[in-house]
């Protein structure tokens, strides 16, 4: 996985002034000053995650690498490394020197009443609130050498802790480089083709979720979203087609994004036309592909 690609463009920090909070799309990102605070994310979907960094006690203050990218020596032969992505997304991305780093990583996540963690079917984790509806997500575990060779890597919750096992050894070529990455949203940005079309571009997190959550907590964000954009963009938006649509894709793209379907894009944009007519008949919106 290419950890530099799709790297939000934030400005170099102010030295003086980290604990640093940057917008990054509908996402604040606020990244700490040492490994003793949180790393946050809250979006204006309502979402928000705060999360511990591997080794509080004992790694050394943030110092900044690049404009944006610092860096946690967690003094033990690794480090902590978290890249803003341009969806508001985290990748805390962790750096292996050499076969004497240690081979666990945890990370504890500050949960509200009610929520908690769960390990995906696909190997990604979901966070979930009391009601099962969609918290924020981590996507599978991985981790690869210098060499572009795969590490073996996974894992394992207990109550609010997520600890990733990287098993590395003489082997590998170091540095070995593994990651948790960190989302909230499952919509990345949208955009009116037309007065009466919307293009949803989603994030990997709509993979981590069911069909059903997809289609209810992927709707309410899209309101939420559309509504901050002016009361006549989500007048069109509650028109009965428009969501018979995101229904039938929550259904058929959330089964590609998880690799049940293969053949089709995961990364085109979910279309939804208002020119449509409202149908309730789910077996004619698969039949039409959902405007795919």
């Amino acid at each position: 996985m290419d950890v530099l690609s799709e790297v939000a463009q934030v400005s170099a920090f102010d030295d003086a002034n980290l604990n640093a909070t940057t917008e990054v799309g509908d996402v604040t990102v606020t990244v700490p000053s040492s490994t003793a605070d949180d790393l946050g994310l809250k979006s204006t979907s309502g979402r928000s995650v705060q999360v511990s960094l591997p080794f509080p006690d004992t790694a050394a203050p943030a110092e900044e690498v690049a404009d944006g990218i610092v860096e946690y020596d967690n003094e033990n032969g690794s480090s902590t490394v978290p890249i803003l992505k341009e969806d508001g997304s985290v990748q805390v991305t962790t750096i292996i020197d050499g076969p004497s780093a240690p081979s666990t990583y945890a990370y504890e996540f500050d949960l509200a009443d009610g929520q908690y963690l769960e390990l995906q079917d696909n190997g990604s984790v979901a966070i979930f609130n009391a009601d099962r509806s969609f918290g924020g997500g981590i996507a599978a575990a991985w981790a690869t050498d210098a060499a572009g060779a795969s590490v073996q890597t996974s894992y394992s919750i207990s109550g609010s802790t997520l600890t990733q096992t990287v098993l590395h050894s003489e082997q590998d070529s170091y540095p070995v480089v593994a990651d948790p990455w960190l989302g909230v949203d499952l919509i990345s940005y949208h955009r009116w083709p037309t007065t009466q079309s919307i293009s949803v571009h989603v994030t990997p997190w709509m993979g981590t979720v069911s069909s059903g959550v997809a289609g209810s907590a992927g709707w309410d964000e899209l309101k939420t979203k559309v509504r901050a954009g002016g009361v006549g963009r989500y007048n069109e938006l509650m028109r009965t087609t428009y969501y018979d649509q995101w229904s039938c894709h929550s259904v058929g793209k959330v089964a590609i994004f998880a690799g049940q379907v293969t053949g089709m894009d995961k990364n085109s944009s979910w279309d939804l036309e208002g020119t449509r007519a409202p149908n309730g008949n789910f077996a004619t919106w698969v039949s039409r592909r959902c405007n795919w």
